[in-house]
């Protein structure tokens, strides 16, 4: 398991704890850093520049340091 699934679980384990909407947080996300989080899974492969991106984007979306 890489980086991007963590992060990607932990963004769906925040939007649930906190009752909103995941489709519209992971659009959010996406949007800003340019991943398309649902097509994340076990078999994607890190790449730098997209884990800082995604964890970029968290921060800002959701307000917390991954």
């Amino acid at each position: 398991m890489g980086k991007l699934l963590d992060y990607k679980n932990i963004v769906d384990q925040k939007t649930q704890a906190l009752g909103k909407d995941q489709f519209k947080i992971k659009g959010q996300i996406g949007l800003k850093c340019g991943l398309m989080l649902a097509s994340i899974d076990a078999q994607t492969r890190d790449d730098p520049n997209e884990v800082q991106a995604l964890k970029a984007a968290i921060k800002e979306v959701l307000g917390i340091d991954v």
